[in-house]
């Protein structure tokens, strides 16, 4: 939310308890601004299906936060619901949208927010295989695709927040404003992005610069480009430089 107004949101309905909509979208990691990996997600009614965070840094222009979520996405979905003091048996999680045979190894979010205005995030992710990995972002409107810039916008409003994809290789980015399991009630529809690379390799480092501002002030948003340095993923957003040693943390310095 910037300025008041919902951009990047949580997508899906809650219709009832266990709906169809409910176990096949809004619980499942598609329907959140997360990773996939051959477009399956993290296990779904289990409790060894957690994240942990394994770094934070409070600092007067930047925050920094690491979470290891390779647990969750190496545990099956469980077919019912084991969190639930109302078990009910006739509810089922679908396996097929869980990564627990995709053969994950890693899978680590890195994030820093530069105050007032801007979030560098680093997802690193690996597999035993090659695999394609898709970032999900989700909004009440549609995004603006400028496929050759690597880049979406949307807006709420006059508030803008601009997605930056900024990994090498080639990124395939498409939406749609329909769900795979359309919600039980005339709901209104949401608009889901999905930026896709290729089963190219073992690991992929994806970084994504995400910038919000009035819709106005776009014009005055600062230019983003990415770092390349031996063992290093980085990015200079205007005078800032975010350096990311995916073992050891981030480095912010203007």
């Amino acid at each position: 939310t910037a300025f008041g107004s919902p951009l990047l949101i949580d997508s899906g309905y809650y219709p009832w308890y266990g709906s169809p909509h409910d176990m096949a979208w809004t619980r499942q990691t598609q329907a959140h601004n997360a990773v996939l990996i051959n477009g399956k997600g993290q296990g779904v009614w289990n409790r060894a299906a957690a994240g942990r965070i394994v770094a934070f840094t409070h600092g007067a222009d930047f925050d920094y936060t690491a979470g290891d979520a390779t647990a969750a996405y190496r545990e099956p979905s469980l077919t019912t619901d084991t969190t639930s003091h109302h078990l009910r048996k006739d509810i089922h999680a679908p396996m097929e949208l869980c990564a627990y045979y995709e053969g994950v190894r890693r899978v680590v979010r890195h994030v820093v927010f530069l105050r007032p205005d801007a979030f560098v995030i680093l997802d690193d992710v690996e597999t035993e295989a090659p695999a394609s990995v898709q970032l999900m972002w989700h909004a009440y409107d549609a995004f603006d695709i400028d496929g050759s810039a690597h880049r979406a916008d949307v807006v709420n409003g006059d508030s803008l927040a601009r997605l930056h994809f900024l990994t090498p290789g080639t990124c395939r980015m498409s939406q749609t404003d329909r769900f795979p399991v359309a919600p039980e009630h005339d709901l209104p529809n949401q608009w889901h992005l999905t930026a896709d690379w290729s089963a190219a390799t073992t690991r992929r480092q994806l970084l994504t610069v995400i910038q919000v501002c009035r819709v106005a002030a776009e014009s005055a948003l600062p230019e983003v480009s990415r770092l390349d340095e031996d063992g290093i993923v980085g990015v200079r957003v205007g005078v800032t430089t975010v350096r990311f040693d995916p073992e050891a943390g981030a480095r912010v310095s203007a």
